[in-house]
């Protein structure tokens, strides 16, 4: 698989943040300009110690497209290998290709995705979560080696499935290029 269609098929969820998705979480809405002091005070009061939240699905399936499109604009692939499981096939191949176009000089660079669509799917398995996401991808240009010819991705429509994982952290389980229907 070349360079091209890995990333095409992981860069797919880059701006999963920005989409709209069908069963997106609540905003809170801002505090009023008629909130009192003592309620900010009541707020902000140390008998109540506030501890984080666990991450949920979709914020690691949000999270998880800004963390990849960092790695393959710098070339820095630990904390993508952190948040990506030994299972994932692809997301083990595009970490070692980025590796190894800085590794030898060369360089990737996008902007990421256009999210059209994300729908949760149904999974046999109670500890996988499976998300189809349509995307448009941006235009990514790179270079194999220091020198070497600069080539260009078009981007375009894609579909992906997306498995993710939770044993203490979510981690991507499978990512699957389901193909360009448009």
């Amino acid at each position: 698989m070349t360079f091209g269609r890995v990333a095409g098929a992981l860069i797919a969820c880059s701006l999963l943040g920005l989409a709209g998705c069908a069963d997106a979480e609540p905003i809170e809405a801002a505090p009023s300009a008629s909130a009192t002091l003592e309620d900010s005070a009541a707020s902000a009061s140390p008998s109540a110690p506030e501890s984080p939240e666990p991450e949920t699905a979709k914020q690691f399936i949000r999270r998880w497209p800004l963390i990849e499109t960092e790695m393959i604009n710098t070339g820095e692939t630990a904390e993508y290998r952190a948040i990506s499981g030994s299972q994932c096939t692809a997301c083990t191949r595009l970490a070692e290709r980025v590796d190894d176009i800085y590794q030898r000089g060369g360089y990737a660079q996008t902007s990421g995705w256009q999210i059209d669509s994300i729908a949760r799917a149904p999974s046999a398995d109670r500890t996988e979560r499976v998300f189809v996401v349509r995307t448009t991808a941006a235009t990514t240009e790179f270079r194999n080696s220091a020198g070497a010819e600069l080539k260009t991705l078009p981007g375009g429509a894609i579909t992906h499935q997306i498995t993710i994982g939770k044993s203490e952290e979510w981690l991507i389980v499978e990512v699957v290029e389901l193909g360009s229907p448009r």
